[in-house]
């Protein structure tokens, strides 16, 4: 299970949500630019020196665990935000750019945590859900290898786990593994990590689907993927419907 509390880790939630952990730019929510970037000049690409060690020092304070970054650390850490940090500037974020600007002018480092904060949340939850999509891609491939040695998908109905996950304490779902003698077993599915999606799937052996839902801030907003499975020409069939932007 992944750790929250890493500096590291967090470091690419903050990176990532900019502009996509490894790199790759894409479009965030961190928050307006109304809000956030319109009270400072736009940052440039030799204020993400400036943004690196802001954070870094804001996520050392913010850390549960009682143990100083090493030096090897702390510098890694710092040159994969001011990376990625240019990176968003040169990808021309107005968002990201409002979320920089918002860090480097911060008063203190709670107030860089909450310039932060709604960007880190919207990386959290793309990630959730390419999680949810890779795990109803192995129960695809679950059903298909039950197909191949039984000409059907397995038939029945059941949910993982019986109650939504924002029921559980720290709103997700644990980590388990099939039960003897249901669908799950014979789909092979293995929830390897608490996730905040309910899985759902029903069959007739020859046609069926499967949900992933969850409502990522418990706030009554679900979000949903759906399985469809088939046969065609003897052979068995999958897609994904994957829920609006």
């Amino acid at each position: 299970m992944r750790d929250y509390r890493n500096v590291t880790f967090l470091a690419c939630v903050v990176a990532g949500a900019l502009c996509g952990c490894g790199g790759t730019h894409a479009t965030t929510t961190s928050a307006p630019s109304s809000n956030l970037g319109s009270a400072y000049p736009p940052p440039t690409a030799t204020d993400c020196v400036q943004f690196s060690v802001r954070v870094v020092a804001a996520l050392t304070a913010q850390r549960h665990d009682a143990r100083p970054m090493t030096d090897a650390e702390r510098k890694e850490t710092t040159d994969y935000l001011r990376t990625n940090c240019e990176q968003a500037i040169a990808a021309n974020d107005p968002d990201a750019s409002a979320a920089i600007g918002c860090a480097i002018h911060a008063k203190d480092d709670a107030a860089v945590g909450a310039c932060l904060a709604p960007a880190a949340k919207a990386y959290r939850h793309r990630t959730q859900q390419a999680d949810a999509a890779l795990t109803l891609n192995k129960l695809a491939n679950g059903a298909k290898a039950y197909f191949a040695g039984h000409a059907a998908f397995p038939a029945g109905t059941g949910a993982e786990p019986a109650q939504a996950c924002c029921m559980f304490p720290d709103l997700s779902c644990p980590a388990s593994n099939p039960e003897a003698g249901t669908v799950w077993e014979q789909l092979a599915f293995v929830r390897d990590e608490a996730s905040p999606f309910q899985f759902r799937y029903t069959s007739d052996g020859q046609t069926g689907t499967a949900t992933a839902t969850a409502d990522l801030d418990c706030n009554g907003h679900p979000v949903v993927f759906t399985l469809h499975l088939g046969v065609q020409d003897g052979k068995p069939m999958s897609s994904i419907d994957t829920p609006p932007e």
